[in-house]
């Protein structure tokens, strides 16, 4: 990520997960690593999520985009975690609205998309009917 605190800021208020550890890579290389999870359980091996953000010391503009499509969360009550996530991002501020990241788009019934201030997508589908697609 570009910016890891804002990240961070982002993904606990848009989405409600937690920071569950925060590890200095050094010396191995100049990184941090943000693990964040919905529950202090996600840490252990029967963990459900833990998603790493990597902030990476340089000069060298990060490369966005080659890394992963975006990820799928699911949710038993998508209408609950849409208005969730829009109190989150009203919370950002305008700095990420004049950047045109962390916003919500392709609201549907059953699931809605929202892109983190990195521009990765987020998917946020109704539990059953992701089970019923699989």
């Amino acid at each position: 990520v570009e910016n890891l605190e804002q990240s961070c800021f982002f993904y606990e208020n848009a989405l409600g997960v937690k920071l569950i550890r925060r590890r200095s890579n050094l010396p191995e290389e100049a990184s941090i690593s943000c693990y964040l999870g919905f529950n202090e359980k996600d840490e252990g091996p029967d963990g459900a999520m833990l998603l790493e953000l990597l902030y990476e010391y340089g000069d060298e503009p990060v490369e966005t985009g080659n890394f992963y499509g975006g990820l799928i969360v699911t949710c038993s009550d998508v209408p609950s975690a849409l208005e969730a996530a829009k109190k989150g991002i009203s919370k950002l501020g305008k700095e990420f609205e004049s950047i045109g990241l962390a916003k919500i788009e392709a609201e549907e019934e059953a699931s809605f998309t929202i892109f983190d201030p990195t521009g990765y997508s987020i998917k946020v589908i109704d539990a059953v009917d992701y089970m019923m697609e699989a």
